[in-house]
């Protein structure tokens, strides 16, 4: 795991919530991509971004941890929680 990347940001579009990697994202980036965008979160690196989900979307996490943690480990773009 990179517990270096700070280039992580939680995405929240409707009700969804997305785990997006890229570097120079701003919260307007994500209006353009996400019509339903509500509100961004980061940039996070690995740490904070676990540690905003366990905060925030415990269930969420509770129920994708193998994911995120196999997203955080791997170089995917975003992926998106249900």
């Amino acid at each position: 795991m990179n517990m270096t990347d700070p280039n992580l940001h939680i995405v929240v579009a409707g009700s969804t919530v997305h785990i997006v990697r890229r570097p120079g994202q701003t919260f307007r980036d994500f209006q353009n991509e996400f019509p339903d965008f509500k509100t961004s979160l980061g940039p996070f690196d690995n740490d904070g971004l676990i540690d905003m989900l366990e905060l925030e979307w415990s269930d969420t996490l509770l129920i994708n941890r193998f994911r995120v943690m196999e997203f955080l480990e791997g170089t995917g773009a975003a992926i998106t929680l249900e």
